[in-house]
């Protein structure tokens, strides 16, 4: 692997990389720069371990194909036919770390995405500390945090996309980052306790009986994750730790619909919420985070568009919610207080879902 990162930074993949940002990955802004690159070895190795474009093996130099060969053998890259081409993966950098994630797509299974960049941004490991990431993906928090932590474990419930982040720890050289299968706090001892608990849960509003992508169902509420690892926090996080959870819900445009029982989780547990409301969508039939929602569900192809508008306006219609939240969300140890900062301002906006 060091070899490969050696010539990626060499061939100005890494600085190519770096002209995109992280925190947007975009299939389509990627190969809308494909036929800007003049340099060959450039093109064929963007090609291949970015935009997931077969590259006959004809094109590559001898030397060249040595480097790609752990990939080949980890099954990262797929030889057939005289070609070589991205077993359904995406080679990105972010905040100079390497990371292998699966290419976009509409029904992604190993993801990285705006929400994971947005929690990213935020991380506080404890130095010295040990920090558990849920929910872990392909791993980005983890690698983010195990240059500050000294210990860092990573659950994830899929198989393959612990797989995937096994691979990123490899690809960084990270020797203080373990990787878990299972399902949350399940996969840990009962005595394991955590300084810093990170969380990008599936965090979507979207009705419990309808089919969303695995990585973005979060429930009516967008919150079926998110309360489970509210559950687990005051015996798995440490006295003086800290929880960051990133995530979505659905609002009547005054208060998150969430407000009232995390009030409630709070003051029975004596956990202190800082809840940071950052921006609000409007969600009706014309809006285009509703029309959003609807066309990455239909897109698995088990529902039509039709049906599927009309089952999400009959949610928000039964629940007298009209907007689209997203939020931040630390927690702490201390007396059950729960506090809201509300950022929203439809007059001053990034555009972006998780920055004002």
């Amino acid at each position: 692997m060091n070899n490969l990162k050696a010539f990626l930074d060499a061939v100005g993949y890494a600085d190519l990389c770096g002209s995109f940002f992280p925190g947007a990955p975009r299939l389509e802004v990627w190969r809308g720069v494909d036929k800007n690159l003049t340099d060959k070895r450039l093109r064929r190795f963007y090609s291949l371990l970015l935009t997931g474009t077969k590259v006959a093996t004809a094109e590559f130099e001898p030397g060249e194909m040595e480097i790609l060969e752990p990939l080949i053998q980890k099954n990262v890259l797929i030889r057939k036919h005289d070609c070589l081409y991205s077993n359904g993966l995406s080679l990105y950098m972010v905040m100079g770390y390497w990371l292998f994630f699966e290419t976009p797509n509409v029904n992604p299974k190993v993801y990285y995405g705006d929400d994971s960049f947005g929690l990213v941004s935020r991380l506080r490991p404890v130095r010295g500390g040990a920090t558990l990431d849920l929910c872990a993906g392909p791993g980005v928090q983890s690698l983010i945090s195990s240059a500050i932590a000294s210990r860092v474990v990573s659950i994830e419930i899929n198989p393959y996309a612990a797989a995937i982040a096994e691979l990123n720890c490899d690809i960084n050289g990270i020797d203080n980052w373990e990787i878990r299968v299972g399902d949350l706090y399940d996969a840990l001892p009962p005595d394991a306790v955590f300084d810093h608990v990170v969380c990008n849960p599936p965090l979507l509003p979207f009705p419990d009986d309808e089919l969303y992508p695995f990585v973005g169902h979060g429930g009516i509420d967008g919150w079926s994750v998110a309360w489970r690892v509210l559950e687990g926090l005051p015996r798995f996080l440490s006295r003086k730790g800290l929880a960051q959870i990133i995530g979505t819900t659905l609002s009547d445009g005054v208060e998150p619909m969430i407000l009232e029982r995390l009030g409630a989780w709070a003051k029975t547990e004596k956990m202190d919420c800082d809840l940071t409301v950052i921006v609000q969508k409007a969600l009706d039939r014309e809006s285009e985070y509703f029309k959003g929602l609807v066309y990455s569900a239909s897109a698995m192809g088990d529902n039509s568009e039709s049906n599927l508008s009309d089952s999400y306006a009959r949610m928000l219609s039964e629940t007298n919610m009209n907007a689209l939240v997203t939020h931040s969300l630390s927690v702490r140890h201390g007396s059950g207080q729960v506090k809201v900062t509300d950022l929203f301002n439809k007059s001053v906006s990034s555009g972006s879902l998780w920055y004002v």
